[in-house]
Formats: C-alpha cells, structure tokens, sequence
C-alpha cells in the first residue's frame, strides 16, 4: 500500500511538471506569433519605406516581449531538468 501510494506520488509530481511545460511552452508560442506577424511583418524592404518607423516605434515594446520569451523557454528547460531528475529516481527505484 505505501509503495502503491508513493508511486501515485511520483506519478503526480511528473504531471504537474509536464503541465507547467505545457503551459510555459503555449505562452511561448503565443508570443513568438505576436513577435512574427505583429512586429517583424510590419515592415519588408519591398513595402513603403515609411512603415519602418512603425518597427521603430514599437522597438522597445517587443524587445520586452522577446525577454519574456526567453524567460518561459528558461522555465521550461528548468523543468525538464527537473523531469529528467525525478524519472532518474524512480529508475533507480
């Protein structure tokens, strides 16, 4: 009965991890979306070079969504270290 329990245990400690990685992942994505068509499709070089200013403008704006970025895909490698830890004890089991 206490292994069974500890097993549960375990077993729910992986899930929460993986869903923290879901979820950071699907920020992730959201926001390489906004960066792709609302920042760097605003202005090509064939278009009306006036647009640039547009990328200009909203400079600053989406750096700080590229770190934000960064940061979830930061979380989401912690947790997968920490995933591949607790897989590694339960096959030492």
């Amino acid at each position: 009965m206490q292994e069974h329990s500890q097993q549960l245990t375990n077993f729910n400690r992986i899930t929460d991890v993986v869903l923290d990685i879901s979820i950071a992942l699907e920020k992730v994505q959201l926001m390489q979306n906004e960066l792709n068509d609302g920042y760097f499709a605003k202005w090509e070089p064939t278009k009306n070079k006036e647009e640039i200013y547009y990328v200009a403008w909203d400079y600053d704006r989406y750096g700080v969504i590229a770190r934000i970025g960064e940061d979830y895909i930061y979380e989401m490698k912690r947790k997968i270290e920490e995933l591949e830890k607790m897989v590694k004890v339960l096959r030492d089991l």
